[in-house]
């Protein structure tokens, strides 16, 4: 009995040893990168709105340049607003270049911290070797290591995307009310890292149905309709908070849509009505729908310039295979 627990001590312990020489081998690797790579072409005004956030102005001034950026982005100054609190007298004139490339030492952090989820939710599904393969996978990813050493909100969005479908996995599996609140604010923080992850609100739904369709459900009507309640409760305060209650409420005949999809939302329902977000969250969203609706190109909407593919180019519209292509190369064949 004696060795038998021994050898489940130094089992574990090899598999922290083995995670914790990924994650330095990985954090050396990311600060070599990110020391080596120039700002890239919107780095700048993420940071620039994240300074404009903290000073308490969340709005969309220009939207070619405002449409992506999301409050998540204040953590990238977090160096910056360390350094003016050690030594306020501090000057720089740099524009900003040295403040943004400290700002890339927390998009790292936070990229470790996906590696850790993964380690811990694939050791759950199949057991601890599986989770430190998982881990070392994700260490050596292309698209990850990537977005690793760039102020923007892609690395962001991927640990709040596996964070949010974690907690679900754990409700679903436990049916415990705390991993029920765990998925609700994860729902409602993913709201404010990057815009894609409103399909969260769909995707959730359609996991849970799937679920409950395959075992059936033990709560009562009144119990999922309070759960119902709180997740409404929950997201629309933290969206409201984050982003200061900036001009909510405003009717809905009050904004001024881009998008074909607002346009008509706008058109269908009473313009008295009152939208009980803050504005920016909503431009936000109608403009990342109307960028996507008008395609690369047109400058200064697209800062890439065309799509272009496979020695392909088109100003407007895409190519069906393209995300197929790209991830094909940017993703490696395990």
């Amino acid at each position: 009995m004696h060795k038998a627990g021994l050898l489940i001590y130094l089992r574990s312990r090899l598999i922290s040893i083995g995670l914790s020489l990924i994650i330095v081998f990985y954090l050396i690797n990311g600060i070599c990168y990110l020391r080596s790579q120039s700002i890239t072409s919107d780095e700048g005004s993420f940071y620039t709105y994240a300074v404009r956030y903290l000073k308490g102005d969340p709005a969309r001034i220009i939207p070619a340049s405002d449409n992506s950026k999301m409050p998540v982005a204040v953590l990238n100054t977090i160096p910056r607003l360390t350094e003016r609190l050690l030594n306020p007298a501090t000057k720089k004139t740099d524009g900003g270049v040295s403040d943004i490339m400290h700002g890339r030492y927390v998009t790292l952090l936070i990229s470790v911290l996906t590696i850790f989820l993964v380690f811990v939710w694939s050791s759950e599904l199949y057991g601890k070797k599986a989770g430190l393969f998982s881990a070392w996978l994700m260490s050596i990813c292309p698209n990850h290591l990537a977005n690793a050493g760039f102020v923007t909100t892609d690395a962001y969005s991927v640990l709040f995307l596996l964070a949010t479908m974690y907690c679900l996995w754990k409700y679903c599996t436990t049916e415990l009310n705390r991993y029920f609140i765990l998925f609700s604010i994860t729902v409602a923080v993913s709201q404010l890292v990057k815009q894609s992850l409103f399909h969260l609100y769909i995707l959730g739904p359609i996991c849970l149905a799937v679920y409950f369709r395959v075992n059936p459900v033990t709560s009562k009507f009144n119990s999922i309709f309070r759960k119902l309640v709180i997740f409404l409760l929950i997201n629309w305060l933290i969206i409201n908070l984050a982003w200061y209650f900036y001009q909510s409420f405003w009717t809905l005949r009050e904004f001024y849509f881009l998008s074909k999809l607002f346009r008509g939302i706008q058109r269908l329902l009473p313009g008295w009505l009152p939208v009980p977000f803050p504005k920016p969250f909503i431009d936000g969203l109608d403009l990342a729908k109307y960028y996507d609706q008008l395609g690369g190109g047109y400058d200064p909407a697209s800062a890439f310039g065309n799509v272009t593919i496979m020695d392909h180019s088109r100003t407007g519209g895409g190519y069906w295979y393209y995300y197929f292509v790209s991830i094909f190369y940017k993703t490696p064949m395990a």
